[in-house]
């Protein structure tokens, strides 16, 4: 077995949890553990503190036996690791190393462990990204200077930082000014979390721009006025003559014919984009709340 250890930096990553953790991907032979050597392993280690230094470990099969001396070197370098970090690693890496390990009658290194799979992470949110597909290789190339990446627990660990995108749709911001101005309204956000690439998605009314130096949601005006959209549009009505929706509770003192039942695309009210509004920070940072998720889908 070869086993090299090598000090990483310069990936960008955002980790939370402060708690040591491990971006892991595995290289088998083949997918079927019964038959599959572990060609090649990729571990990379980080502490709970976001300075904490990052050291990566690769282990490399050069013999049939070497199988079983990784998988319990791994498992002593996972000892104090709470948290795993994969790419699809729910639905491959863990359970292939579980069965590994359960062939060799050895326990179980991943069982106990919290695992995170990107995967599914960043799918909620992948609609802002306008990507194709959704493999590790398109959100990493997402990424400033992505190609110094040489592995995929590397793309793994960076792809970590485009969770401030979850993080943004989930509230995790601030106001900093609104306007209106020739038919639009614009919002300069403040995110929480660091925003790690340019991004930029439109759907009418909104357009979301992204970059590490400015976040911004502009909305489209009718009339001075803002649609809000409304998640659950299944309880919802929309009134024809008005031409907005209202909750059930309310459109039963309306008649049938002047309703249908609300939709995605017509589930909204209107604000005024008025002073009042403009100088709220809490009613601002609600309403475009409202739109980065409709924007998301989630």
């Amino acid at each position: 077995m070869k086993k090299e250890l090598l000090s990483l930096s310069g990936v960008p990553f955002f980790m939370p949890e402060g708690v040591p953790f491990a971006a892991l991907d595995i290289d088998p032979t083949t997918r079927f553990y019964r038959t599959s050597l572990l060609s090649r392993v990729f571990l990379i280690k980080g502490g709970p503190l976001p300075d904490s230094p990052l050291t990566e470990i690769i282990y490399s099969l050069e013999q049939e036996s070497d199988d079983f001396d990784i998988l319990e070197d791994l498992a002593k370098e996972l000892k104090d690791t709470p948290l795993l970090i994969t790419y699809n690693g729910k639905a491959f890496d863990l359970p292939h190393l579980k069965k590994k390990c359960e062939l060799y009658r050895i326990p179980s290194f991943v069982s106990e462990k919290r695992c995170e799979d990107l995967m599914l992470t960043l799918r909620p949110y992948a609609r802002l990204f306008s990507l194709r597909t959704r493999r590790l290789s398109d959100y990493v190339s997402l990424l400033p200077e992505n190609e110094n990446l040489t592995d995929n627990a590397q793309r793994a660990l960076a792809a970590t930082s485009l969770r401030a995108f979850a993080v943004l749709v989930q509230g995790g911001f601030s106001v900093k000014r609104g306007s209106c101005l020739e038919g639009e309204a614009f919002f300069e956000l403040a995110p929480k979390v660091p925003i790690p690439c340019r991004l930029s998605f439109s759907e009418d009314p909104f357009s979301l721009s992204a970059s590490p130096e400015k976040t911004e949601l502009r909305a489209l005006l009718q009339d001075g006025l803002l649609r809000r959209y409304y998640r659950d549009y299944k309880s919802y009505r929309f009134l024809t003559h008005e031409g907005y929706a209202v909750h059930r509770s309310v459109a039963e003192y309306v008649g049938s014919d002047r309703q249908k039942k609300a939709t995605r695309e017509n589930c909204y009210s209107y604000v005024k984009c008025s002073e009042k509004f403009l100088s709220n920070p809490e009613s601002m940072k609600s309403y475009v709340l409202s739109a980065l998720i409709w924007l998301s889908r989630i």
